[in-house]
């Protein structure tokens, strides 16, 4: 059992911290936790070569050096961020103070769930539409592939990323979105449209019809539970 606390970075808005040495992108949207040495601080994970993240991942930092390393809170691992810092552990723990919290929603008949799979889906709705969401701590907004999702508003502007999941560049139009869930949660921020295909597949075989990004961070401390028996996110306002 351990527990680490390590100072963040942001990465294009995603989150990345240096774990003795080993720049870690923290993201739910992966399955599970990889690193070129097979290590996340004293945590093991599953190894991977130095190819494959230049060949799928391809983040790397200011002064040069490569993220070559995952870590998946879906692996089991509690992680605790605030504006500074991430705190992870692989212990059960009571859930910090929080004010809102987003179960992960418990489904059967899924075909990744079929093969034992976890996902971290959360509902609500998107500019009025009830839909599910896959909590994407590896995306830098919510991204979705239906141009219904819009709520008629016209687009704001676009930019250009690489998509790991699709291992190339998509430029990406994007609009404002309203985000309401069940516990009271209210966000008004960005989102992005994948006009892909497979894009679409994957979200359609997964029972979902957005990714929920990690912008929700600019606002709140965000906890997400997945070693404990209640799992979900927490999220706490700054004051």
């Amino acid at each position: 059992m351990s527990k680490e606390t390590y100072p963040i970075f942001k990465l294009a808005e995603r989150i990345v911290f240096n774990a003795e040495g080993t720049y870690v992108l923290l993201d739910t949207g992966c399955p599970y936790s990889f690193a070129v040495n097979g290590k996340v601080g004293s945590f093991c994970v599953s190894p991977k070569t130095e190819e494959f993240f230049d060949r799928s991942i391809k983040l790397v930092m200011p002064n040069g050096s490569k993220v070559t390393a995952i870590l998946s809170p879906l692996d089991g691992y509690n992680c605790h961020l605030t504006h500074d810092s991430i705190t992870i552990t692989d212990e059960q723990e009571q859930l910090p103070e929080h004010d809102y919290f987003l179960p992960f929603v418990e489904e059967s008949g899924n075909f990744l769930l079929a093969m034992g799979k976890d996902l971290p889906i959360v509902e609500g709705t998107m500019n009025g539409m009830p839909i599910r969401f896959f909590f994407d701590s590896g995306a830098r907004m919510t991204m979705f592939g239906e141009i219904a999702l819009t709520g008629g508003k016209p687009a704001t502007g676009s930019y250009t990323e690489w998509m790991a999941m699709l291992r190339k560049n998509e430029t990406l139009d994007v609009y404002d979105a309203t985000l309401d869930f069940p516990c009271g949660l209210h966000h008004e921020g960005k989102s992005a449209l994948v006009k892909n295909r497979e894009y679409m597949f994957h979200g359609m075989m997964m029972g979902i019809r957005a990714m929920l990004g990690i912008d929700l961070f600019n606002d709140y401390d965000l906890y997400i539970s997945t070693a404990n028996q209640q799992r979900g996110i927490a999220l706490k306002r700054r004051r």
